[in-house]
């Protein structure tokens, strides 16, 4: 039968228990420092004198060209004053804010975002519970007996996974029980339940608990800290005291934790340090160049300060960047690539060279992230062939085509400029560069040139409308004038022209152009049936089409493994259509795909990203579990041979 002791403790709230005893509070004091001038200064270089004297920095953006972009020209408080460590320094910063998008960096968001519910069935219930605390959201497990999976892992959620809720949000999820009652149980998370639902949870597991009621500046009825802690294995009959936060009377003298420093840590050891001195915590995200993006830079209350049980510190993480894909690319390209994800470029090769360049390395791989702002260092050659000078031949008075050639036979590249039509032959008038200039090869030369007949007599454009498209054109070609005949490229019956432009007897130069329009004036012929060519080979179902006087598309892969077969045509099989008609036929091949295997790698004692990259490089897929950075065990032996694309399962240590 489910009980629990209440027991009324008037004392202040002090989360001990939740990773070990709490530190000592000690008497210690805020330590002041005086402001650095900073104006002048590029934003990195004022950001890290800020950051010397603990203090952090509020960028606002201004377009004016005072100055260079990214120099600071002005910052309150001034140079010299005296300010908390800790503090907030405003400067004003030349050129356009950095893009400031969400990173998802799958441990916390702002407190005014959303985050994404994860998808917890099939989790081991501390790996259920740890991926919600990371996320900021509040564990709620109900037990049931069930066999669907493990004992003690999730068969289900009510929040479906992706779904975006506030951060706190509490989330709720089955845990199988087994359907054998079992002889031990492990205590789930209770922190930050309100006491009902503390109860309810253990009383699914059968277990009693002790409440004490502490006074407490938290949320009344929260539970704050659980004994023994959340993941322990318990017996049946043992107690489990839980501490709930309760409204203090009006004299009562609140208490004070020291802020820990948090520099260093990852999210999770930071949000925890809080938590066991009993304060609040969030995560903010800054520009922290060349920074570990997986641990905390700043925090906005100093190392040492003291701060009222319950209080926030917000805590800092770099923006993350994406390094992109360099080799290959131009130094330029390469430049500009790394600018547009956020990154700074460092270049390395020669002065001098013929271009165009190729980058050849780069010191960050591709797809890794790391802190927005940071430096990319890559290396280049030049790759351009160096060429011997030839003299530019002399044109003036040569025809079009015999300037034409004699510009391409030195190996440049002429550009004709001229009229398109004209009288007479054509002559050279101008030419750039000069003759006897000497230029590398494939440079271009202008060539200027004009028509030297004198104006002729004009003609009577001729009627053809009503003639078929070959008397058309001959009738207009007779006069010494150009025909452009439009129409379609086929068709059933004779030509008739039912349009001309200029009209008939108009008087125009010869060699002057006449549109003559026509169409097709023969009747529709008789209907063929479509054959059935579904599980023929490609060159049995083309046979078959175009016997009928029928037109084939055939479409499917280029290449593949076995016999291509058609599976699919259209129209369908009996259809009545006319000769040079279009039948499409989808094939695809028969034969089986051999996929290859690759050998596991040894990842024991890598660092995350490290086994991260060697995976990758393998055609392998990671997936964590565990707080950590380095990799305690592997689900794949080392040696082993599977499929590429197979996901290698990790649990992590520190």
């Amino acid at each position: 039968m489910f009980r629990f002791l209440p027991l009324l403790l008037a004392v202040a709230m002090l989360p001990l228990g939740l990773l070990g005893p709490s530190p000592a509070l000690a008497d210690e004091t805020v330590t002041a420092v005086e402001v650095p001038g900073v104006i002048g200064k590029s934003e990195a270089e004022a950001r890290a004198l800020l950051e010397e004297r603990g203090l952090l920095a509020d960028i606002s953006y201004v377009d004016d060209d005072v100055a260079p972009a990214g120099t600071v020209i002005s910052q309150d408080p001034k140079s010299g004053s005296e300010i908390l460590v800790g503090a907030t320094i405003q400067l004003r910063v030349i050129g356009p804010a950095p893009d400031a998008e969400p990173q998802d960096d799958g441990v916390d968001a702002p407190e005014t975002d959303q985050v994404a519910v994860p998808a917890l069935t099939g989790l081991a219930l501390k790996d259920a519970e740890a991926a919600l605390i990371a996320l900021g959201l509040t564990p709620r497990p109900d037990f049931i007996k069930s066999d669907a999976q493990p004992a003690f892992h999730v068969i289900g959620q009510d929040l479906p996974a992706d779904s975006l809720v506030a951060a706190g949000t509490h989330v709720r999820f089955e845990v199988a029980l087994g359907v054998d009652a079992p002889t031990t149980l492990f205590l789930p998370s209770l922190y930050g339940l309100s006491e009902a639902d503390a109860l309810a949870v253990l009383a699914q597991l059968g277990l009693d608990a002790q409440i004490l009621r502490v006074h407490s500046n938290l949320p009344q009825g929260q539970v704050f800290h659980q004994s023994p802690a959340a993941g322990t294995e318990v017996a049946l009959d043992e107690l489990i005291q839980l501490k709930v936060a309760e409204k203090p009377p009006v004299d009562w003298t609140p208490k004070y934790a020291i802020v820990p420093n948090l520099k260093g840590m990852s999210a999770d050891q930071a949000r925890i340090a809080l938590l066991v001195r009993g304060l609040r915590s969030r995560l903010k995200l800054g520009m922290k160049p060349n920074a570990n993006v997986h641990k905390v830079f700043s925090q906005n209350k100093p190392a040492g300060s003291k701060l009222l049980v319950g209080e926030r510190v917000t805590f800092y993480l770099p923006y993350k960047g994406l390094v992109p894909s360099l080799i290959g690319k131009t130094k330029a390209q390469a430049t500009a690539a790394l600018n547009a994800a956020g990154l700074s470029a460092q270049a390395s090769g020669p002065h001098v060279g013929v271009p165009p360049t190729k980058v050849i390395a780069q010191n960050k791989p591709a797809g890794s992230t790391i802190a927005r702002g940071s430096t990319v260092k890559f290396t280049y050659k030049f790759t351009g062939v160096i060429q011997l000078k030839v003299p530019v031949p002399h044109l003036l008075g040569k025809t079009k085509a015999h300037a034409k050639a004699l510009v391409e036979s030195k190996g440049l590249t002429p550009k004709l400029v001229g009229p398109n039509f004209g009288i007479g032959g054509t002559k050279v008038t101008q030419q750039f560069p000069a003759a006897g200039t000497m230029v590398f090869k494939n440079t271009q030369v202008t060539i200027k040139y004009k028509f030297t007949g004198a104006i002729g007599v004009k003609v009577a454009v001729p009627n053809v409308v009503g003639k078929t498209k070959a008397q058309a054109k001959a009738l207009i070609e007779n006069k010494g004038l150009n025909a452009k005949m439009v129409g379609p490229n086929f068709g059933i019956g004779g030509t008739k022209v039912t349009q001309q432009f200029p009209a008939a007897g108009t008087m125009v130069l010869k060699n002057t152009q006449v549109t003559a329009k026509y169409k097709f004036t023969g009747a529709i012929g008789v209907k063929v049936t479509v054959p059935n060519v579904v599980g023929k080979t490609k060159a049995q179902a083309k046979a078959l089409i175009e016997a009928k006087g029928l037109k084939i598309k055939l479409v499917g892969p280029a290449a593949g493994i076995g016999i291509a077969k058609v599976y699919q045509q259209f129209p369908a099989a009996g259809t009545k259509l006319l000769k040079g008609s279009q039948v499409t036929a989808k094939f695809k091949f028969q034969g089986a795909i051999i996929l290859p295997k690759v050998t596991v790698p040894n990842l024991v004692g890598k660092t995350k990203i490290q086994a991260q990259l060697i995976l990758q490089s393998k055609g392998l897929k990671a997936q964590f579990s565990g707080v950590g950075n380095k990799v305690k065990t592997q689900n794949r032996a080392p040696g082993s041979k599977v499929i590429k694309g197979t996901t290698v399962k990790m649990t992590l240590k520190f």
